[in-house]
């Protein structure tokens, strides 16, 4: 199995990803009874990796990342900026 590179998770394409899931709340809405459902899930995980021709891990691992690094910024205290004189 290839491995994400660099390259590979543009921008674009991680907005790309950020819509794409977006627009299949079973991933991410814990309301609602498809949440629970693990076939419509791995179905609208392999529709995801087709429209970004990546794997299913990749999407994963990635999505995996980016919730990561929100949960990093989130519990971070704000940044105090000192004037410059």
């Amino acid at each position: 199995m290839a491995t994400p590179t660099p390259e590979t998770w543009s921008l674009i394409k991680e907005e790309e990803l950020a819509t794409l899931w977006s627009e299949r709340p079973c991933l991410f809405e814990i309301t609602m009874p498809e949440y629970r459902d693990r076939v419509a899930k791995d179905r609208a995980m392999i529709e995801i990796a087709g429209k970004l021709a990546m794997t299913v891990e990749q999407i994963k691992t990635r999505m995996k990342s980016l919730r990561t690094q929100l949960g990093k910024v989130i519990k971070s205290p704000p940044v105090a900026v000192q004037p410059i004189m």
